[in-house]
């Protein structure tokens, strides 16, 4: 029960910090690291540890000309009341506008934290040079760490691309 209580507690501190609206979404520099290193979530940032943050992309050209997408997501599972259920790519395109890729994640991941899913078939057309990817949890939305990929070099701070 004493644990329980505490849970509450540190829940109820968050909250305060973060404010009613859940996850503020407050740009945290990613370090230049070598390809695949997973980066730690500092927890004492606002949205740190109930934000759903995306730690690693690999972005991979696929033989037909799509993309796949493996993202490594972090969050606080708690249960089927409150996990990470999706990642998403968004690519800014040259007219304005921009298209959405969304990769639903089906049930928390309870013990296998961070974790990798990944998502194939994404067309980025000609003149599109970036993908941003952003993941949400089903109580506070977006607001975690985002990822912005430049798919004109072969690594980047919290990516890779491959041709």
């Amino acid at each position: 029960m004493k644990r329980a209580g505490a849970r509450w507690l540190y829940f109820l501190f968050a909250g305060v910090l973060l404010g009613a609206t859940g996850c503020s979404l407050i740009p945290t520099p990613v370090p230049a690291l070598p390809p695949g290193t997973l980066l730690p979530v500092p927890t004492a940032v606002p949205g740190g540890p109930t934000c759903a943050h995306v730690l690693f992309v690999r972005a991979a050209r696929e033989p037909a000309g799509t993309w796949r997408f493996e993202v490594t997501v972090q969050h606080a599972d708690e249960g089927p009341d409150h996990y990470a259920d999706r990642w998403e790519v968004l690519i800014p395109l040259p007219d304005g506008r921009t298209l959405r890729y969304s990769r639903p994640i089906t049930q928390p991941h309870l013990q296998e934290q961070p974790f990798t899913l990944a998502l194939s078939g994404i067309e980025i057309p000609a003149g599109a040079t970036q993908a941003t990817v952003r993941a949400h949890d089903s109580r506070d939305g977006y607001g975690g760490r985002e990822i912005t990929v430049d798919l004109n070099v072969a690594a980047g701070p919290g990516f890779q691309v491959v041709r």
